[in-house]
């Protein structure tokens, strides 16, 4: 495991040893060693099924070196890159960045059939320790096809908490227990009762739907 250095006052640069840092992608892992993927989505999905389990994430760049309609390379970077937020205001602000510098290059050369390995990681070493829970990283905050099947119906009922369908789905599926929270929950809730009322309030909802069931909306108050 690489150790990050830190700037001295002199100009000169030590291990920084309390940073207890992240494990390096193993050598013999498919997106180094091949398989080539046929895609870089596909590259990218298996990166990061390792990366939710070793408090990492990883993310694409715009992609280049264009062959046919096609691009060949993309760089790949630590979810946590990018710069720290300002401290200026009095609100406490939180972020996931800490500026974080690995890379690493991806490219599907000719020698594979165009398929997809990462041809090096040219920064191999992350200033930061691994995170204690997948959801803190945005990449790995969504709820699977088959997570939405389970409580899709449950969301659009009102009488059932979010909290016992955030519960029911951390029952259900523990291995993905830490890639969603309570607050992705109740905005895929919110969402969805969007999506199900379309251009009408909720009142006009209501009195649409008991017209539409042959009552009449003064009968029922």
């Amino acid at each position: 495991m690489a150790t990050p250095s830190t700037s001295t006052a002199s100009g000169t640069t030590s291990p920084d040893t309390s940073v207890d840092l992240p494990p390096d992608i193993p050598p013999t892992h498919r997106v180094l060693a091949g398989p080539a993927f046929e895609s870089i989505d596909a590259l990218m999905t298996a990166l990061n099924d390792w990366a939710r389990n070793n408090g990492l994430g990883f993310t694409k760049t715009q992609g280049s070196n264009k062959s046919g309609d096609q691009y060949t390379r993309y760089q790949i970077r630590c979810d946590r890159g990018g710069g720290r937020p300002s401290t200026a205001n009095t609100r406490s602000v939180t972020t996931p960045k800490t500026g974080c510098a690995w890379q690493a290059v991806a490219t599907a050369p000719r020698r594979t059939g165009r398929g997809w390995l990462i041809d090096r990681i040219d920064k191999p070493v992350h200033n930061h320790p691994p995170s204690s829970t997948a959801a803190s990283h945005k990449v790995h905050q969504a709820l699977t096809e088959d997570m939405l099947t389970v409580v899709s119906a449950q969301l659009l009922t009102p009488t059932i908490r979010t909290n016992d369908i955030y519960t029911a789905l951390q029952q259900r599926f523990p291995d993905h227990r830490h890639t969603f929270s309570r607050r992705q929950v109740q905005n895929l809730r919110q969402k969805l009762q969007r999506e199900k009322l379309g251009v009408y309030t909720p009142t006009q909802a209501l009195v649409k739907s008991i017209v539409e069931d042959g009552n009449s909306y003064y009968d029922v108050l």
